[in-house]
C-alpha cells in the first residue's frame, strides 16, 4: 500500500481500527478526477458519493488548493 503524504503523518500518531479508512475509492470517476480528489484532506462517503468533503490549509490560501 502506497501511502499518501498526509496520511503518512497522521498515522504517525493515530491508530485507527480496521476498516476505518479506506485506501481506495469507491467512486466512479476517471482516472484524472480520482488523482485531484484523492489530494482533498477528508471525505464523507454516503455508498458510492462524495457527500461532504473538507480541505485543510495553514500554509497557503484556501482557494489556491481548489
Amino acid at each position: 500500500m502506497s501511502l499518501k503524504p498526509d496520511r503518512a503523518r497522521i498515522l504517525k500518531t493515530w491508530k485507527p481500527d480496521e476498516g476505518v479508512l479506506l485506501d481506495e475509492l469507491p467512486l466512479s470517476y476517471d482516472n484524472a478526477t480520482l488523482r485531484i480528489i484523492e489530494h482533498i484532506d477528508v471525505l464523507w462517503l454516503r455508498r458510492r458519493c462524495i457527500v461532504r468533503a473538507f480541505e485543510v490549509e495553514h500554509t497557503t490560501a484556501v482557494y489556491s488548493g481548489m
